[in-house]
């Protein structure tokens, strides 16, 4: 049978479980700016650096692929400030022998993985930041390459 605490319970597990899935998906993204940035700066920016020599559209491309990758990098290295399991023992330590019924126990630990959840949110917006910071800086590699190719034709 469904309870109000086993639905709030249910809710709050999934939650997390919804953000450790969304930073594993930013890690996955994290890897194909990488590789896109990577390729971008081999194939653009060789022909950009060979036509032109240290021109000032390379040197920005090339300032951009390291402003890409930082964030890249730290995005990728692993954080252990984020809770997305809860360990049961502590619950059970928390309510043996207590005449709590399982219907309140579930709300309870409901409630602390919101806070998890909170938690981790603020981290999440974080690390979203980097990876709009790094994607924007990809755009500008791309673009800055490729004014300095078309600037030596």
């Amino acid at each position: 049978m469904n309870t109000l605490g086993s639905l709030a319970y249910e809710t709050a597990v999934a939650a997390l479980r919804s953000q450790d899935e969304e930073l594993n998906r930013m890690r996955i993204h994290t890897g194909t700016l990488i590789a896109a940035g990577s390729l971008v700066a081999s194939f653009l920016g060789a022909q950009a650096l060979s036509r032109s020599g240290s021109g000032p559209w390379a040197t920005l491309g090339i300032a951009a692929f390291v402003l890409s990758m930082l964030p890249c990098i730290y995005l990728l290295v692993p954080k252990t400030a984020f809770f997305f399991h809860f360990n049961g023992p502590v619950i059970y330590e928390q309510f043996n022998g207590s005449e709590t019924t399982l219907d309140e126990i579930q709300a309870t630990v409901a409630e602390w993985l919101q806070t998890y959840y909170d938690s981790n949110r603020s981290k999440m917006d974080s690390l979203n930041r980097y990876f709009v910071a790094a994607s924007a800086a990809l755009v500008a590699e791309i673009i800055f390459f490729a004014i300095g190719l078309q600037a030596t034709i």
